[in-house]
């Protein structure tokens, strides 16, 4: 283009002479801000694994002792230390608890150190209350959310010395064998059948009866030299177990067969079968045992206590995001006095599952809420984690013996403690700006 001498034609020829450089200087710097939020993702994501993954196993490790929930450690990191937003870091929290939960549960069912039957009672009701206070106390928790990165190490202190002293204890009695727990420990006063081993022989297996619910042992039942167990009164409602006519195939109550041609009704066994089964799943070791410790009238306050206890889990739980298993371990452990820590940190952390549940159902169709598209790469490199920690220490809690169990759970508690309350100093070289 050509331009004339004039102070017009001099302009009009810098402006001329500008227009393609400083276009091209924006093009760079968009250019150079995109590279280099390429280059900040990346280094963030492999801080994040860098840090995050053997944290994640600890705390899987943790939660697999005495149900200690992730909360204490994760939120405040995912705050502080990569930035997260708060429901962002809320989300991949209540996750971790919920998948180290499950994983748990299903590995100690398989040993039977899960009651069900008190999941079944109080479960439903910790859900259904983490979820409505979750949806209701949301403003307190956003005018409040600065509290989320503080820590409060001290409460790991106060189970790790507590757990010492009962080691202390267990060792001074002489309860440090090498072999390994029953399934389901109880008093020697106690006559509540409990299984041993997953697996094992029938002589393990709990009967319960079908008329009164009352459960039986059938390994203090004796067999007669045909191996059918001896035949109990009708009239008091108790199962008949004597299979007649079809050799092997058992028959329940009130159902028999006199020739080698006749076959039980079907629906009469399906029946009986059911009723067996709702009773055999609401039957609870827990609260059994201890019902036969102390009066109706102190069984009825321990259980008004303990639902009293489960609602207010289920509210700090939904306000906060927070798991809560190692408070339902507590209210288990104070009100019921069971020694079996495996069959309670195992039945507390189905409670916390549940708690878990319905704070996940929170996050379903919250416009408000929106959660970062990368969080499902941060949950696949942190799970896998959790998973690994709480298979290990659920491994250990089995097989150990009890001394050997609490001064784990001590170690355990004191090393969350320290990483809770020192997390600032230890992570330091990786703060985020």
């Amino acid at each position: 283009q050509n331009f004339d001498s004039t102070p017009a034609g001099i302009w009009a020829r810098a402006r001329a002479g500008t227009r393609l450089p400083r276009a091209a200087q924006r093009s760079k710097e968009r250019a150079h801000g995109a590279a280099s939020g390429a280059a900040s993702a990346s280094a963030m994501l492999e801080g994040f694994a860098l840090i995050m993954m053997p944290t994640s196993a600890i705390m899987g490790f943790a939660l697999a002792t005495v149900g200690f929930t992730c909360w204490n450690l994760a939120v405040p990191l995912y705050l502080n230390l990569f930035a997260f937003h708060l429901f962002d870091a809320l989300f991949l929290t209540v996750l971790m608890d919920l998948t180290g939960s499950l994983v748990l549960g299903y590995l100690y069912s398989r040993k039977g150190r899960v009651d069900f039957g008190f999941v079944l009672r109080f479960g439903p009701i910790c859900g259904l209350v983490a979820f409505t206070s979750a949806k209701l106390g949301e403003p307190i928790l956003l005018s409040h959310q600065k509290l989320l990165k503080g820590t409060v190490g001290y409460i790991p202190f106060l189970y790790a010395v507590a757990f010492l002293a009962k080691a202390r204890t267990s060792l001074r009695e002489g309860e440090s064998g090498a072999d390994a727990p029953d399934a389901f420990e109880h008093s020697k006063s106690s006559s509540i059948p409990l299984t041993a081993r997953y697996g094992s022989s029938s002589d393990d297996e709990v009967f319960i009866a079908m008329g009164n619910g009352d459960a039986h042992d059938h390994a203090d039942r004796p067999n007669d030299g045909d191996g059918h167990a001896k035949e109990h009164g009708a009239a008091n409602g108790q199962a008949d177990e004597h299979a007649r006519g079809v050799p092997g195939l058992p028959h329940p109550a009130g159902i028999r067969v006199d020739s080698d041609d006749a076959w039980p009704d079907t629906s009469q066994e399906r029946g009986a079968w059911l009723r067996g089964t709702l009773a055999s799943v609401w039957y609870s070791p827990i609260l059994e045992n201890q019902r036969r410790r102390v009066s109706p009238a102190a069984m009825r306050a321990k259980l008004v206590s303990c639902a009293a206890c489960m609602v207010g889990c289920g509210v700090i739980g939904g306000i906060l995001y927070f798991g809560g298993g190692v408070i339902f371990v507590t209210v288990i452990l104070f009100l019921f006095y069971h020694d079996d820590l495996p069959l309670v940190t195992g039945t507390g952390c189905m409670l916390m599952s549940c708690v878990c549940l319905g704070l996940m159902a929170t996050f379903i169709d919250r416009p408000a809420v929106q959660l970062d598209s990368e969080l499902p790469t941060y949950a696949a490199l942190v799970l896998p984690c959790v998973m690994l920690g709480t298979a290990l220490s659920s491994h250990m809690m089995l097989y150990l013996s009890r001394t050997s169990v609490l001064l784990l759970v001590s170690l355990v508690a004191l090393v969350m403690g320290v990483l809770i309350t020192f997390q600032r100093q230890i992570f330091a070289w990786a703060v985020v700006d």
